[in-house]
């Protein structure tokens, strides 16, 4: 029972509109962060202005865990546009996204065939991929055609820029459009989980500092795949397995690592006796992905795939091979790779024994990114973020089942505490981000999975 109070009464805390006020200001304290991270490094001054930038990046993070009086999508744009327009200052993969744009947009060229240093001579720019000059694009598609879009647009805004405006400058007008995208993709994403999980799970995604940070502050691609990933959950709870199947797709050419929920999707049409129309769907993805294959990997095949797989970074499996003294080698990746086969096989056996859907692909992606890869990433925590959403063994404790994605919201934004402090991207800040943000909210994910029972989603 909520109590109301009575005309009169002193106010308990911040009116929603003063606290409203608060996240917005906050938010724009992020621009001078931002300017400086990117264009200023201070000299003797700078060990002050790292503790300046880190304080200030904790104080705004701090203010979205608090209340910040947002109830409605209305309510909540202001605070959205701004981070939009705020420089991505924490990652530099939207710089390289609109870099690898430009290849396919403005000369022509195969990304998936031609890195980035292929093209050097011919344009500047391409020296904004930095240490990803070598590598060729590892993304699907889809989001290969909306960086090429977003480049396309920053080339028409760059010719009015003055011949001598530095080249970071001439990429800002295609990163804020790839980053309205994903504005939209959010706005939709929340719409639907107003109509169909409620309001409060609706906020606990959109206000999510770790979800503001990696979407709308830095622009990762993989938040992307929250709209198709969401939809499919949706689209089986109303038994709709073709169009579920086609969804998988859509997020397989985004990004490739949700061909890992074929097996679980395989298995819910069997246990519903209805594997002819997730055939069907499964089979018009596979065309999809045969008339990409067509376009951009008939020269290529996965090799991109493959070389993208051989980084190596802050992982569980780095840290078993340091523990054990042997070298990170191909065969210690395949033995993890197949041990995430393995998994995502035992997930698809228990979805057909009666499992949740949605609470077995949030264990499988977790899984994945917590133990599969050997260069994991702190975005990838949009791989099971919609699942988690929509997990339907218990709908009636959703903070209960939202309790990754809140610890996720504050690790996540914490692991880059050392970056901030001290502007390196060494193994002190690889492996804090890979204990707080990576390995810590996947356990969580694969820990509530282990912990009850699980029960059959609505609808069966």
């Amino acid at each position: 029972m909520t109590l109301s109070p009575t005309p009169g009464s002193p106010r308990l805390g911040p009116s929603p509109g003063s606290a409203r006020r608060t996240a917005l200001i906050s938010a724009l304290l992020l621009f001078p962060i931002a300017v400086r991270h990117l264009f200023f490094w201070g000299g003797a001054l700078a060990p002050a202005l790292h503790l300046a930038e880190t304080l200030g990046y904790l104080a705004w993070v701090s203010l979205m865990l608090w209340k910040p009086g947002i109830r409605t999508l209305r309510e909540g744009l202001g605070l959205f546009l701004v981070l939009v327009l705020v420089p991505a200052f924490l990652s530099e993969d939207l710089g390289i996204y609109i870099v690898r744009g430009r290849e396919l947009a403005l000369h022509f060229v195969n990304p998936y065939l031609h890195p980035p240093r292929d093209l050097a001579a011919r344009d500047p720019l391409m020296a904004l991929a930095k240490g990803w000059g070598e590598n060729p694009n590892p993304y699907g598609p889809i989001a290969l055609l909306l960086a090429a879009a977003a480049a396309w647009g920053s080339d028409l805004v760059a010719r009015l820029l003055p011949a001598s405006a530095p080249g970071l400058l001439a990429l800002l007008p295609g990163a804020l459009l790839f980053k309205a995208t994903l504005l939209g993709v959010l706005l939709r994403t929340g719409r639907l989980l107003r109509e169909h999980a409620g309001t409060a799970v609706m906020l606990a995604l959109l206000l999510n500092p770790f979800v503001l940070t990696e979407a709308l502050l830095s622009g990762h691609n993989d938040a992307l795949l929250l709209l198709p990933l969401l939809a499919m959950v949706l689209a089986l709870r109303r038994g709709a397995l073709f169009q579920a199947s086609l969804l998988l797709w859509l997020g397989v050419l985004i990004k490739f690592t949700p061909l890992a929920l074929i097996p679980l999707l395989l298995a819910e049409a069997l246990r519903r006796r209805r594997l002819r129309p997730a055939l069907w769907g499964n089979l018009v993805g596979v065309l999809l992905f045969g008339l990409c294959w067509l376009l951009f990997w008939r020269e290529t095949g996965l090799s991109f795939l493959t070389q993208q797989a051989e980084i190596e970074g802050a992982s569980l499996q780095h840290l078993l091979c340091a523990c054990m003294g042997l070298p990170l080698d191909s065969l210690f990746r395949r033995i993890f790779m197949g041990l995430g086969v393995l998994y995502a096989l035992f997930e698809a056996f228990r979805v057909w024994r009666g499992r949740d859907f949605a609470g077995a692909a949030a264990r499988t992606m977790a899984f994945v990114v917590g133990f599969g890869l050997a260069f994991p990433n702190l975005w990838y925590a949009f791989w099971w973020i919609p699942f988690i959403l929509l997990e339907a063994e218990n709908e009636e404790e959703p903070k209960g089942r939202l309790l990754p994605l809140q610890v996720l919201g504050i690790l996540g934004p914490l692991s880059y505490v050392v970056y901030l402090s001290t502007r390196t991207l060494g193994p002190a800040h690889q492996w804090t981000q890979w204990a707080l943000g990576i390995f810590i909210p996947s356990c969580c994910v694969l820990l509530r999975g282990c912990a009850r029972r699980g029960g059959r989603g609505p609808g069966r």
